[in-house]
């Protein structure tokens, strides 16, 4: 019923990535995701997946993912803001 090893081990929307930044704890230990990592997250797919999961989701990991899905998106606008200013 409640997967987490399939949901996390997931390759196409992030799922991985976007735990990993909701569980590293501080703002400065999420920064250490790389750009590359963090760029290849789908968060449209990541927040269709979170909201409509093909079967029930612990309460606790889908908050989980949805911090994390905002610490990415918080970081792939920094980095798409600092290439915008450096142009």
């Amino acid at each position: 019923m409640f997967s987490t090893y399939d949901i996390l081990t997931q390759r196409s929307p992030g799922m991985a990535v976007i735990w990993l930044a909701a569980t590293l704890g501080t703002r400065a230990s999420y920064k250490k995701l790389s750009k590359k990592e963090v760029n290849s997250v789908n968060l449209i797919k990541a927040c269709d997946y979170i909201t409509a999961p093909p079967e029930p989701l612990a309460l606790r990991l889908t908050s989980n993912l949805l911090l994390g899905v905002t610490r990415v998106f918080s970081q792939q606008y920094n980095f798409y803001l600092n290439e915008v200013n450096n142009v």
